[in-house]
């Protein structure tokens, strides 16, 4: 059976912080790597080195979680790498993907009833909205009556 090649990009790195890319399996099942810059369908396979290898060499591999944020269909609240974007569209007002404030969504707003000011839309239903407008009585209602 010939070595197989990795159908999607996983990334490995060493203790000292070297990356590797999974390349594939060879014939026993075994992983196979190559430096995370290259692509393992465009080099020669005589640049695929052993998981046994580098483990010996430089280390056990741990798998590092790359941000797929902005990917389409990846759920951003469930991302774990360290270098994540952060790219909640709902929380950005001025992102490409922001709705207009009467079209239906997830995004909230609250209304002062003292003098109509509005919270800011992009906050998603978890309460922020409500803690915006709290504060914004705080500040301009109590303090004021209080002077």
């Amino acid at each position: 059976m010939p070595n197989t090649t990795a159908t999607t990009v996983e990334l490995f790195q060493t203790p000292e912080g070297k990356q590797w890319r999974l390349a594939g399996t060879d014939s026993n099942g075994d992983r196979l790597f190559v430096p995370s810059h290259l692509d393992p369908t465009k080099v020669s396979r005589l640049v695929w080195v052993s998981e046994d290898f580098l483990r010996a060499e430089l280390g056990d591999l741990t798998p590092v979680t790359a941000c797929r944020c902005d990917d389409p269909d990846v759920d951003p609240y469930e991302c774990e790498a360290d270098d994540c974007t952060y790219s909640f569209s709902e929380l950005n007002p001025f992102g490409q993907s922001a709705r207009p404030v009467n079209v239906g969504s997830a995004e909230v707003s609250r209304k002062c009833d003292t003098c109509g000011w509005t919270t800011s839309v992009w906050h998603v239903d978890d309460g922020s909205a409500d803690q915006e407008l709290y504060e914004h009585i705080s500040r301009e209602h109590t303090e004021r009556s209080a002077a």
